[in-house]
């Protein structure tokens, strides 16, 4: 699957986009895409959420990490949240945990 994208959600200046499949050297190119066209009235937050999502490469990782340079540029956020266990262990072994804002639901981040 090339869309990851499965919803896109607008909550007055946030945008939440849940993610489903495989985020990998084939999928990510697309996804990165898709994630800055809907950003493109620059919203002030976006939570990715990513409970949906079965794999997750480098790619992923460094997809996920120019969104959010390209946010912070315009003055937005970006928070993750519903990381599953596989997604979550990634992070903390490459301590992009420590990079990411992630939080467990999209109520929480979009309170952050």
């Amino acid at each position: 699957m090339d869309d990851l994208v499965s919803e896109v959600v607008r909550n007055g200046e946030a945008i939440i986009i849940r993610v489903a499949g495989e985020m990998n050297i084939n999928s990510a190119p697309n996804f990165h895409t898709r994630v800055l066209e809907e950003c493109a009235d620059a919203p002030k937050h976006v939570v990715i959420d990513l409970g949906g999502l079965t794999f997750m490469d480098s790619t992923g990782i460094g997809t996920l990490l120019e969104i959010m340079r390209r946010l912070t540029r315009a003055g937005g956020k970006l928070s993750l949240v519903k990381l599953t266990d596989f997604i979550t262990n990634i992070f903390d072994v490459t301590k992009m945990n420590q990079v990411f804002s992630i939080y467990a639901t999209e109520e929480e981040a979009l309170a952050a």
